[in-house]
């Protein structure tokens, strides 16, 4: 995915989610990023957004800060207890109080002021969309993803500490699992995915008694990802207030 043309032209060949409850303002910002490329879907309200994060794999976002059913710090800090990775701009009248709010830990990628700057926000989305392109090598979705092999097992003490993880068993064979990754998969979780096994490791992972979502390949994971939250994974996203539009 390239950011830009020889001639310096902005390419964002990216899914971008749109956040503003300003029709005028979403029409500047969404006609610019379709005419650089994006795939652009829209919403006026947090509680659309989540609903489409939660159904579309988008590769950036740009959200409103003040909006009527909350503001978009609210909605980045719900999306990141669910998982996902994204990079999320901010775009707001108050953007030193946004700034000063959102620190280091919530990853926003870039706080705008309004009106906006549309040239810049297609620039800076379509970096964004660049880096996390190289980074989905990582990720599926809200899974971290890993693809297990007897003979690279260096990296799996700091992925095993994701609460959403996905292990990719199809080029393991007939390899005993180590108990290290037996016990991970045990851990609480707020997910976890096998991507790849055999049968005889499906029944292996039955008797365990752990609540596994077994899915055969990379493009099931991502589907799996996007599938909406069953009452029990919703509760157990602490307890954030229910958002609506």
């Amino acid at each position: 995915m390239n950011s830009s043309k020889k001639d310096g032209t902005v390419v964002l060949n990216a899914n971008v989610l749109v956040l503003d409850d300003e029709p005028l303002v979403r029409l500047m910002i969404c006609t610019k990023l379709e005419q650089v490329g994006a795939l652009v879907s829209e919403a006026a309200c947090c509680a659309d957004a989540l609903r489409l994060a939660r159904n579309t794999d988008f590769d950036v976002a740009l959200f409103d800060y003040r909006l009527p059913d909350g503001d978009g710090l609210d909605l980045v800090r719900q999306l990141r207890r669910e998982g996902f990775s994204l990079p999320i701009a901010m775009l707001s009248g108050e953007a030193a109080d946004i700034e000063a709010e959102a620190g280091n830990d919530l990853g926003i990628c870039a706080v705008f002021t309004k009106p906006p700057d549309v040239t810049k926000i297609a620039e800076t989305l379509a970096r964004e969309a660049a880096c996390q392109a190289v980074q989905k090598t990582e990720y599926v979705g809200r899974y971290a993803y890993w693809q297990a092999d007897p003979n690279g097992m260096e990296a799996f003490a700091e992925w095993s500490n994701n609460e959403w993880l996905a292990i990719d068993l199809s080029l393991w064979g007939d390899v005993p699992l180590p108990v290290c990754l037996m016990e991970c998969i045990e851990m609480p979780h707020l997910g976890v995915a096998v991507v790849g096994a055999s049968q005889a490791m499906h029944e292996g992972f039955k008797r365990m008694g752990s609540e596994i979502e077994f899915v055969a390949n990379v493009d099931e994971l991502a589907a799996l990802s996007r599938r909406p939250f069953s009452p029990l994974e919703r509760a157990a996203l602490l307890e954030v207030p229910q958002l609506r539009c």
